[in-house]
């Protein structure tokens, strides 16, 4: 992975903005069109947001209306409802 490239992780679009010398820093920059699923509706609470960086959970927040400060924890706990 470099500078400039995308990935895409729980239907969320992601460029890579910078590298720390450990970790690459990201941005949230889109959406994936998701398709429904049709057997079993995906639950805010399975998606893996302990796995993710706080600046990371802080776009999220801000992309869907909430408040994006506060501790990692309590992002997590605002996402989750």
């Amino acid at each position: 992975m470099k500078i400039g490239d995308t990935f895409t992780e729980d239907g969320l679009i992601y460029s890579v903005i910078a590298h720390d010398g450990e970790n690459f820093v990201s941005k949230l920059v889109g959406f994936e069109k998701e398709e429904p699923v049709k057997d079993e509706p995906v639950k805010e609470e399975s998606k893996d947001y302990d796995g993710m960086q706080y600046s990371q959970l802080k776009q999220l927040c801000a992309s869907k209306g909430l408040s994006a400060k506060g501790s990692k924890q309590e992002l997590i706990d605002r996402l989750r409802g």
